[in-house]
């Protein structure tokens, strides 16, 4: 038995709804407008600045004001008070020596007390190549340089990084705030 057919149903037209009244956080009304950056606990300003080949890149935290800081250039990062010379992670960098300039070569192994101290890890847990291809150097010690010779291997050729303006730079991180933990400058005042 066939089922009865139904009459059509009227067209309705429904008014337009206006808009929900501003109370003062409209996404929370209207889903349509929700951003990720609206729903953020705190939204960061970023700042970015170069100095040389150096890049400070400075990020303040609008919801509780702290300032993180990164410096970085060709082939290096500053960590807590120390250059990362970067080498593929595959190097074994543990008995690398660098040269400030045309100084005296000063194995990196020297600078090991001081690096712990500035909080420095300048190993991992990886048992095959713990340096990770990485040679750190305080940047006290590196100051007002131009180049910065490292030898990652004793088999391996020397290679330049040039770290001028890199005193500036950190100046320019001190000015902006930075969180003394960044320049290493925390561990030092302990």
């Amino acid at each position: 038995m066939p089922l009865p057919q139904l009459p059509p149903l009227p067209h309705i037209a429904l008014p337009a709804v206006p808009p929900l009244p501003h109370v003062g956080v409209p996404h929370l009304f209207n889903p349509a407008r929700l951003t990720p950056h609206d729903t953020a606990p705190g939204n960061r300003k970023v700042n970015r600045t170069a100095i040389g080949k150096w890049t400070l890149t400075v990020s303040q935290d609008a919801f509780n004001g702290s300032v993180s800081c990164t410096l970085t250039a060709p082939g290096m990062v500053v960590e807590r008070g120390a250059v990362a010379f970067q080498f593929s992670p595959k190097t074994d960098t543990s008995a690398a020596e660098y040269r400030l300039n045309d100084g005296a070569v000063v194995p990196v192994r020297s600078h090991l007390a001081t690096l712990a101290g500035l909080g420095v890890q300048v190993s991992s847990d990886d048992l095959t190549n713990p340096s990770r291809g990485v040679v750190y150097v305080p940047v006290k010690v590196v100051g007002t340089s131009s180049f910065v010779w490292v030898r990652p291997e004793k088999r391996s050729p020397a290679r330049v990084f040039k770290v001028r303006d890199l005193d500036t730079a950190v100046y320019a991180a001190r000015a902006a705030k930075c969180d003394p933990s960044f320049l290493g400058e925390e561990a030092v005042a302990r």
